[in-house]
Order: C-alpha cells, then structure tokens, then sequence
C-alpha cells in the first residue's frame, strides 16, 4: 500500500468520524426544537383541515378516519373536532418510534 493512498484512507476515516459527529449534533437539536415546539403548541386549536398538512394528508376526511381508526388525539367541541397541535406531534413521534 503507497503513503498516498493510506493518507487518503486517513482522511476519509477522519471524514466519516466527523460527519458521524454532526449527525449526533443535528439529531440533539432537532429534539430540542421539538421540546421547544411542543410546549408552544399545547394550547393551540386547530381544526381538521388545518391539522391535515401536519400529519401528512391532504384531505380533512383522512384526518377525522384517522381520531377512528388511529386513535389520532382531538377534542369535540359540539359537532366539530379541534386537535391540539402539541399533542399531534406528541402522537406522530410515538408512531415514528413504534
């Protein structure tokens, strides 16, 4: 094996430890920001055509099968259905983790 080419291995290894080190750092921050997130949004109403683009749908229909055949967490108010944005990213994260 030549000194360039083992210098290059070098490097690469170097490479590999340092983007495996930032992947560990990007992943602490997006938890923060989702701690962060979350106890900003515990509060906030929203309606199912509102919520839809948070869960990845887009239609409100998908949305209200989803409180039936999911367990997606929402709170009737009369006749319509209102999902605390806090406790729907609580829920899409438990799926994510299941």
């Amino acid at each position: 094996m030549s000194i360039a080419s083992l210098t290059q291995r070098m490097q690469v290894h170097s490479q590999q430890k340092r983007i495996a080190e930032l992947e560990k750092q990007v992943d602490a921050l997006k938890e923060a920001l989702a701690r962060v997130v979350l106890s900003k949004t515990d509060d906030v109403l929203m309606s199912t055509k509102e919520i839809a683009p948070y869960v990845g749908v887009s239609h409100p229909k998908t949305v209200e099968r989803w409180v039936r055949e999911k367990g997606l967490p929402c709170v009737k108010i009369g006749r319509n259905l209102r999902f605390r944005l806090g406790d729907v990213l609580r829920w899409l994260a438990q799926r994510k983790e299941s």
